[in-house]
């Protein structure tokens, strides 16, 4: 049994002198609500035991087959981490060439004085209007602007 999630080793005062719980804290996939789970230190402590005294006979039953697996599951892990980072690179690349035609395209524009459908194909990918709050009997809501090739811009405060 494998234990997913945060766990934090509390002593229980309701229950038993002398008892400790585990309390696991998780987050559920496309959740924003934590959950949590208890179990017995006694519990976690067997199934510790139990698995380590599986893996020790193993490791030392079969050490040349583990270590070939391990360094395979490495191998394959390196694998994945590489591949990772090649699509960060690639990313990158298009991030930065995005970043010059948007440039570029600033510096075509000398003054602006009216928003026009070209100027927003040409420069917004997306705008996101997230929904209202009320705070003191007033309405606010997020606006935030997606630009082509860079995507949110914070503005900059001029000094």
């Amino acid at each position: 049994m494998r234990i997913a999630g945060k766990a934090v080793l509390q002593r229980d005062r309701q229950l038993q002198t002398g008892t400790s719980l585990f309390l696991l804290f998780r987050l559920p996939k496309n959740s924003n609500v934590c959950s949590a789970h208890y179990i017995r230190e006694k519990i976690v402590e067997q199934l510790v035991l139990e698995s380590m005294q599986r893996i020790l006979l193993y490791v030392q039953s079969y050490e040349k087959l583990f270590a070939q697996r391990q360094l395979a599951e490495f191998g394959e892990k390196q694998k994945k981490e590489l591949a990772e980072k090649r699509r960060e690179l690639e990313n990158t690349k298009i991030r930065t060439e995005g970043l010059q035609r948007f440039i570029d395209k600033a510096k075509q524009v000398s003054r602006l004085e009216a928003l026009t459908s070209k100027l927003v194909h040409e420069f917004i990918e997306k705008i996101v209007i997230s929904t209202p709050e009320y705070k003191g009997g007033k309405r606010y809501q997020k606006v935030a602007i997606h630009y082509n090739g860079v995507g949110i811009i914070r503005e900059p405060v001029m000094k």
